[in-house]
């Protein structure tokens, strides 16, 4: 259930209030966002396609917090405008780029393919009412299937390139470029941004070529592509867009610091095995399907990542992380 309206900032006309989306584009008398960029976030927000039980290649990457998700799935909420513009601002930065994407059409560049492939677990399928909800039996006679998906932002099947845009911070540009959070795979990437690199790989190697493509690359005199399925691109990059920075893995990056320039050289984004890949997804796919279609409450999130907590619509009003956790750690003594 997507977000239905708004809570008042401070400064607002009345802090701390929740209000349907038509009051705050409507009736508000001190608005904290004009009607013009709230209506467009408001648009952002509800026409994503991240609903319902939909297991994406963000979400299987690992960067947020699986009862968050649930909750913004499945039950009605409130939140700040402020924390709904980073991933608004994102959004924005997208559709810029994916505007110019006939520019680079003729040279084999795809943008926003979806793709969507079915993994199949020994385990029985669980068996659904009329209305979609877990019955709580099973059916052992069928094993369970989960279908895990993904979009990809830039894609070129003949020089094998995936490039992936995220949209950061300058200080996050800052900390990627110097290496200053160390992954397990790389000092200058986050680990989610490469499982979310190598998952898209894996999709797009399991993604039929549909026959518009084919058409459009014979349009463009470009070859035909051989085979049933999209090549596993080799090459994986992300592009960093910041407000005044563009960092690219695998390059030479200068950055100025109290008057002197440093050159750095920032990581590839390693490559993993198709088979490293379905090992790394098969696990973490069961948990998302037991969180979004069997509605099996996700647990909180680690001590380490309690900063998610502080950016939630639902923390301290339906979710008490803190004190969950609390009582976990008395439990175990």
């Amino acid at each position: 259930m997507p977000i239905i309206g708004y809570v008042c900032p401070p400064g607002g006309e009345a802090p701390g209030r929740q209000n349907h989306v038509e009051y705050c584009l409507k009736d508000c008398q001190q608005q904290c966002v004009t009607p013009p960029l709230l209506a467009a976030m408001w648009k952002a927000d509800t026409g994503n396609y991240h609903q319902g039980d939909y297991i994406s290649a963000s979400m299987l990457a690992g960067s947020g917090c699986g009862r968050q998700v649930m909750l913004e799935r499945y039950q009605d909420f409130y939140d700040l405008p402020t924390k709904r513009y980073w991933p608004f601002r994102g959004t924005h930065a997208h559709a810029i780029i994916e505007g110019a994407g006939d520019i680079i059409a003729k040279y084999g560049w795809l943008q926003e393919i979806r793709m969507a492939t079915k993994l199949e677990y020994e385990l029985p399928q669980p068996v659904f009412d009329e209305h979609g909800n877990w019955t709580g039996d099973y059916d052992s006679s069928k094993n369970l299937e989960i279908v895990v998906r993904g979009t990809t932002d830039a894609y070129n099947p003949y020089s094998r390139t995936l490039t992936d845009m995220k949209s950061m911070a300058d200080k996050k540009v800052e900390m990627m470029i110097k290496g200053s959070t160390p992954g397990t795979y790389s000092k200058h990437l986050q680990d989610s941004w490469v499982a979310q690199l190598n998952i898209y790989r894996y999709l797009i190697s399991k993604t039929e070529i549909p026959d518009w493509v084919h058409t459009a690359f014979k349009e463009h005199g470009l070859p035909k592509l051989k085979g049933k399925l999209f090549p596993a691109p080799t090459k994986l990059f992300i592009q960093g867009i910041a407000m005044m920075s563009h960092p690219v893995s695998g390059s030479k990056l200068a950055h100025k610091e109290r008057g002197k320039v440093t050159l750095y050289d920032i990581d590839h984004v390693p490559v993993w095995s198709i088979e490293e890949t379905e090992d790394f997804i098969r696990p973490r796919a069961l948990e998302w399907y037991r969180a979004l279609n069997l509605k099996i409450t996700p647990p909180v999130v680690s001590k380490d990542k309690e900063w998610l907590c502080r950016n939630c619509a639902f923390h301290e009003k339906v979710c008490f992380p803190a004190q969950e956790r609390d009582s976990q750690e008395q439990s175990s003594d």
